[in-house]
């Protein structure tokens, strides 16, 4: 009986993570384009919402650029740079004023010097260099080791590099969820201390920004159970 508990114990884990992987994405899409419509009842805009952001001292040196790409907002901690698609700047609804308030989040953990954040930075720049070696090895390493016997040792060593290369990945991509759901937090007081937003707004606001977040841990579980070959491919980000 506990080998069965054991099994159905697996089997449930692993169902639930080839669910998130295959609906994260899909989830966070249909609560952008729920938001897109809706203007803040204040009558307030993105403009207002930077122009409320940059009285904060600590981003006076933040710069802002701007990419037609939907969806493509982002920070970069290198350049001290917020980027805003031309569809956040122009449309005053919940989801823009959440992905502005989340990218300045951002820009609020490298002003601090969050530790969480910088190991992030760093893991994502090893997990780029080695990511991609990571299956390869795996697989040539059982393969090796399974059939060409004589070189068993040589197999079980490239396998190891593999193994190795599979933990930097997933200590990545756990470190960046953890921050990304951090930025959040930081995005949401923003839009709470603004008051531009309703109660009914900042929750819509939460929502959407929790969505967004759900999405990394999506690809997390993409790369665990990318062995079952029925989840998305993972995406070294």
């Amino acid at each position: 009986m506990t080998y069965l508990y054991i099994i159905s114990g697996a089997l449930a884990i692993i169902s639930f993570g080839i669910f998130v992987a295959n609906n994260a994405q899909a989830d966070f899409m249909s609560k952008y384009k729920e938001n897109l419509n809706h203007r803040l009842d204040s009558g307030d805009t993105t403009q207002d919402f930077l122009q409320y952001i940059f009285k904060n001292p600590i981003f006076d040196n933040v710069e802002i650029s701007y990419t037609d790409k939907e969806l493509a907002d982002h920070y970069s901690n290198v350049r001290n740079e917020v980027t805003l698609s031309k569809q956040t700047l122009t449309s005053s609804n919940v989801a823009s004023f959440a992905i502005i308030a989340h990218e300045f989040g951002h820009a609020e953990q490298n002003y601090t010097n969050d530790k969480l954040y910088n190991a992030s930075q760093r893991m994502r720049k090893l997990s780029k260099l080695v990511g991609v070696a990571s299956f390869p090895c795996i697989i040539v390493g059982l393969i090796i080791a399974l059939i060409f016997t004589p070189y068993a040792l040589v197999g079980y060593s490239i396998l190891g590099i593999g193994a190795i290369c599979f933990c930097i990945l997933a200590t990545s991509s756990i470190l960046l969820t953890i921050v990304e759901f951090n930025a959040t937090k930081r995005g949401l007081i923003m839009l709470k201390n603004s008051k531009m937003l309703s109660q009914s707004e900042l929750k819509k606001a939460k929502e959407f920004l929790y969505n967004a977040g759900y999405t990394y841990l999506g690809n997390f579980c993409s790369l665990l159970f990318s062995w079952t070959f029925l989840v998305p491919k993972y995406k070294i980000v």
